[in-house]
């Protein structure tokens, strides 16, 4: 051990070092000092370097044994500070450059998806790479309204802006939304990879592939309806495909529908939350792309003058309403621009500003498909609609003030070029249509805007044109308005290419999608159904589908198409707000609503089936399989439309022979209808030849119409169609209203009778018998050009004059009147025999008294 001495040398020694450790720098002095003590004392040298190297081993063992024991807490904290280190200096280089950072992230994975070599591992790509944070642009719309709102007046809850102030805000919302989508580099990727997947779905082998794929290449959206939708219908297209159930179970469509694609919901919103006309809005990008820069520049200068106008009216009428000029009320994104009336006096400045909106809006419009630009249209009107009461006033005019003048010009401007429909009509159909749900007059206002004979001018607009845009515009408005078209043809004071127009009317809709389509089907009956196939045919209210059942029959399935009552309902309760037409809403509702129980359809499938036109040989009423309130199953009707085979051109021989043979047969079912009226009092109202399709059995080669749809027949007694008919007897020719008129209207009085029952029993004859005389002689009234009225014309007269005067007319006197109307009809257009006439006649004539026998002869010895 070493001596104590040393070792109290060392430990001076150490402390003086250790002292001189902690000063700034040492003395000359006491260096010299130590290296002289170092050398009188050579052994205390030796052991004072002893005790300094066991002291540095006992202090590495110490650390080593201190490190031991935390070394999970110096790893730890070596984490934790080299994160922190690493995590802020990725926070600011992401905020200094985070377009590097998505660009190299979206290179990277652009590089691994071109490289990838199978569709699988190329979605795998796909499905990794994270979709753009982007906002909802309505929201992003309707934020800058209320900032809008939020600088007026608060004490006014109809804040006037300045028309100028608006739609410059409005562009800037819209720039800048266009401009992030488009900047954005994750959109651009995703969109890219996701055109090119839909390409490679489209290629793949099966339906039940290609669906799958395409389900998960987009979100649920439109775009994926509608590429699962094309996919299906593609598929039924085909001759004899049908789609298996279990597929469809997995197709239910998304509802409410909204974009994948976050330019589309751009577009939406800013047609949606256009400050100004957006009629003059749809116009410009519905119509033809323009190739020339020039005459783009011409168009849409043509929209700001017509903006520019329509906002000087409108703050000069706020001025002159207010006795002061309007101040407008700026937007936060125009607080350093000129005021709104500077810009309003500048059109240039105007049109600078909206210019490029404007023309990328409509080449991002073009490039959508038509079902797309449709969704679009209708989303974006449906939106504008439901927020007219939030829009903020325009120049004192309010936004639904501009809505109405846009149905004015574009709606009610066309109908009135033709000087047959009176200004109070017109006033009625703008009443009517403002009480309309949304979405229906979204889609009839569209249907104007969009329609082609709605632009032609006004010395070319031919009584026809004028017809056929009624007609579209009629279609469009769905089930109630075409029933109601139906009953307006009844009117006698129609003109006759609006009769004939109205009373063919049939929905122009086209069929709903398969996959909507089968979930209108109920739970209990989708069960049983093992395939579904193509659409068999469409109308207003109902769809049939071909199915094959789980047992391997085939048979058509008929559903209610989707929507239909609640739009029904809302439709009729607009009319019922009507003074014209609120007495006929009670009578359109039973037409109407007795279509949407498909249990009574079947039943009167059945019945009818058994009355003459059933029995008939040449004529086959489809049989029945099932019937409930929402579906019915019954037999396909083969063959081929009568219309079609009617009105398609016919070449060759046995071509032409075979429309002979249909004209003979549509004769046959002429006098068969009547027959069974006469004899049974069946009164078969719905005689429509798209109705019924013509067959021929290629092995026994036995031809027939098959009856598939005969609507809502009437059966009535043999007092009420005796009254009938001798009332259209007596109405035939001005002779026949001399000679017959006393013994038509002793059959009415019996089968009719007045709604006021004040009166005895005996007084109420009288009564009854003298309204129905007076209505009798208003509906043979000479006309305002001194001519008597045609038949059809005068029994109408007399059924709305006998209404008029409170009597309940006899059951089926109104179907009576559309059945005989349809068959002259086709009789006229297609030249054949007339038979109406001929079998009234030799039924009176059979079950005529001998009491009215003489007393027509009395009168007509009286007139000789």
């Amino acid at each position: 051990m070493p001596p104590r001495r040393g070792s109290g040398l060392a430990r001076r020694t150490l402390a003086s070092a250790g002292g001189g450790k902690s000063k700034a720098q040492r003395s000359a002095a006491d260096l010299e000092r130590l290296a002289a003590k170092i050398a009188e004392n050579p052994t205390d040298t030796r052991n004072i370097v002893a005790e300094l190297q066991h002291t540095q081993k006992n202090a590495r063992e110490a650390f080593q044994s201190w490190r031991k024991e935390h070394t999970v807490f110096l790893i730890s904290s070596g984490v934790i500070l080299g994160a922190t280190i690493f995590g802020t200096g990725l926070y600011i280089f992401l905020e200094k450059y985070p377009s590097a950072i998505e660009a190299f992230v979206v290179e990277k994975a652009v590089r691994a998806f071109d490289g990838s070599l199978s569709f699988r591992a190329k979605m795998r790509v796909y499905q990794g790479l994270p979709e753009p944070n982007l906002p909802d642009f309505e929201t992003v719309f309707m934020r800058a309204i209320e900032e809008a709102l939020q600088q007026g007046e608060k004490s006014d809850a109809k804040v006037s802006i300045s028309a100028g102030d608006l739609l410059h805000g409005w562009a800037d919302q819209v720039e800048a939304a266009i401009s992030k989508a488009e900047s954005t580099v994750f959109l651009a990727a995703k969109t890219l990879m996701r055109s090119r997947l839909v390409e490679e779905a489209q290629e793949l082998d099966t339906l039940e592939e290609r669906v799958e794929a395409l389900r998960e290449i987009f979100p649920a959206s439109v775009e994926r309806n509608q590429a699962i939708s094309a996919q299906v219908d593609a598929h039924l297209a085909k001759s004899d495909k049908y789609v298996p159930a279990h597929l469809m179970e997995r197709l239910r469509p998304q509802h409410p529908e909204t974009s994948a694609n976050v330019l589309t919901s751009i577009l939406i919103g800013a047609i949606a939350f256009f400050p100004g006309p957006v009629n003059k809005l749809i116009h410009f990008l519905d119509q033809p792309a323009i190739e020339s820069e020039h005459e783009r520049a011409i168009v849409i200068k043509e929209i700001v003058d017509d903006l520019n106008i329509t906002a000087q009216q409108q703050d000069l009428g706020a001025s002159a309403a207010s006795g002061k000029d309007a101040t407008p009320v700026q937007t936060p994104s125009l607080r350093r621009r000129p005021t709104g009336r500077r810009l309003l006096e500048d059109a240039g400045i105007l049109q600078t500003a909206l210019e490029k909106t404007l023309s990328k809006m409509k080449q991002l419009f073009d490039d959508l498909t038509p079902a797309m630009k449709t969704f679009v249209l209708t989303q974006a009107l449906n939106t504008t609609i439901s927020n007219l009461q939030n829009m903020p006033r325009v120049g004192g005019v309010s936004p639904y003030d501009l809505y109405v003048r846009a149905i004015e010009n574009d709606l009610i401007g066309p109908l009135r070029r033709d000087a047959r429909i009176t200004e109070d009509m017109l006033k009625e159909v703008k009443h009517i249509f403002l009480a309309m749900p949304g979405d229906l007059q979204t889609r009839v206002l569209l249907t104007a805007l969009r329609h082609p004979l709605a632009r032609i001018p006004l010395d070319e607009a031919s009584p026809e044109a004028q017809a056929e845009l009624v007609r579209d515009l009629l279609s469009s408005g769905g089930v109630v308005a075409i029933k109601l078209a139906q009953m307006l043809a009844e009117h006698p004071r129609m003109p006759e290419d609006f009769q004939k127009m109205l009373g063919d009317l049939r929905d122009k809709n086209g069929p709903m999608p398969t996959t909507e389509y089968w979930w209108q089907i109920p739970s209990s009956v989708r069960s049983t159904i093992s395939h579904i196939g193509p659409c068999l045919g469409t109308g207003s209210v109902k769809q049939a589908n071909a199915a094959i059942f789980e047992d391997g029959s085939k048979y058509a399935v008929v559903v209610l198409r989707a929507q239909v009552e609640d739009e029904a309902l809302s439709s009729i309760g607009a009319l019922q707000t009507s003074d014209e037409l609120g007495s006929v809403a009670t009578r359109l509702g039973r037409l109407v609503y007795g279509e949407f129980n498909l249990f009574n359809e079947g039943e009167v499938l059945n019945e009818f089936a058994s009355t003459l036109i059933g029995q008939h040989p040449l004529f086959h009423v489809v049989r029945v399989r099932h019937h409930s309130p929402k579906c019915l199953i019954e037999e396909i009707a083969s063959g081929t439309s009568v219309a079609n085979v009617l009105e398609r051109p016919q070449r060759g021989q046995s071509a032409q022979q075979q429309r002979r043979r249909v004209f003979d047969m549509l004769v046959e079912y002429h006098r068969t209808v009547m027959a069974a009226f006469i004899k049974d009092g069946v009164i078969h109202s719905d005689i429509h030849l798209g109705n019924a399709n013509f067959y021929k059995d290629i092995e026994t080669g036995k031809e027939e119409f098959i009856l598939f749809d005969v609507g809502q027949f009437d059966r009535i007694g043999l007092p009420d169609t005796k009254a009938l008919l001798w009332t259209l007897a007596s109405l035939a020719t001005d002779e026949y209203r001399v000679l017959l008129r006393s013994v038509a209207l002793a059959h009415l009085a019996s089968t009719s009778s007045l709604r006021d029952k004040s009166f005895s029993e005996k007084d109420e004859k009288k009564e009854l018998h003298r309204r129905l005389d007076e209505a009798y002689g208003e509906a043979i009234a000479l006309n305002a050009d001194g001519e008597s009225p045609d038949k059809r014309t005068a029994y109408m007269l007399l059924l709305r004059a006998a209404e008029n005067r409170g009597i309940n007319v006899p059951a089926g006197a109104f179907s009576v009147a559309k059945m005989i109307d349809g068959i002259v009809s086709q009789q006229e257009r297609y030249d054949l025999p007339l038979v109406v006439d001929d079998e009234i006649e030799h039924f009176l004539r059979k079950h005529m008294t001998w009491g009215e026998l003489v007393g027509i002869g009395a009168r007509q010895f009286h007139i000789l």
